[in-house]
């Protein structure tokens, strides 16, 4: 689900999309700083769809 690159601290984005199960979303993640240790989401959107 994430997806960084341990030297750069800049903003990253991982769409994570998984289809024909119990739902379906998109979980963005923005801002990764692993120097510092912080992890800031700023965008979660998930749609349930019960099948």
């Amino acid at each position: 689900m994430f997806n960084y690159n341990s030297d750069d601290t800049l903003c990253k984005k991982n769409a994570y999309n998984k289809r024909n199960s119990y739902f379906t979303g998109t979980v963005d993640i923005v801002t990764i700083d692993l120097r510092q240790g912080h992890v800031i989401v700023t965008e979660i959107h998930v749609t349930f769809i019960v099948k």
